[in-house]
């Protein structure tokens, strides 16, 4: 994630692309998609990765200490400060995470060859866009 844009407007570009219905609202398992998409993303470039128990620990903090509605969102924007400081996404940014490129979690399905992870990839960019239909890699 090192560019010329800060992590803060990075996550904010995210979680807003992922709200393509401008609720300002998320639930976890979205958040966790947007921050395991980030990941795949980091891996196929060849950057450190973090797990899925770290992405899964970041979500749940951020939502302990959120206003949490009766379908289980929260609003995003006020948190995106406190997702951009939190101990495990400084060490992403900073990539120092454990995992690297083709050392993804044994038995995830980002686990295996370049052309695995970026149907992977795709696909994450499918689910968050809400496109009906998945990406080719061909």
């Amino acid at each position: 994630m090192a560019s010329v844009l800060d992590v803060e407007t990075k996550l904010q570009f995210a979680l807003t692309v992922y709200d393509y219905k401008k609720t300002g609202r998320i639930n976890h398992e979205g958040v966790v998609k947007v921050l395991s998409a980030i990941n795949t993303n980091a891996s196929y470039l060849g950057d450190a990765t973090i797990s899925t128990k770290q992405i899964n620990q970041i979500v749940d903090d951020m939502f302990a200490s959120s206003i949490v509605d009766d379908i289980g969102t929260i609003t995003y924007e006020d948190k995106i400060k406190k997702l951009a400081n939190h101990p495990l996404i400084c060490e992403f940014t900073s990539n120092s995470g454990q995992l690297n490129y083709g050392l993804m979690e044994t038995g995830s399905e980002e686990n295996g060859t370049a052309n695995q992870v970026l149907q992977v990839c795709t696909n994450q960019v499918s689910q968050v866009c809400g496109l009906t239909s998945p990406l080719s890699c061909h």
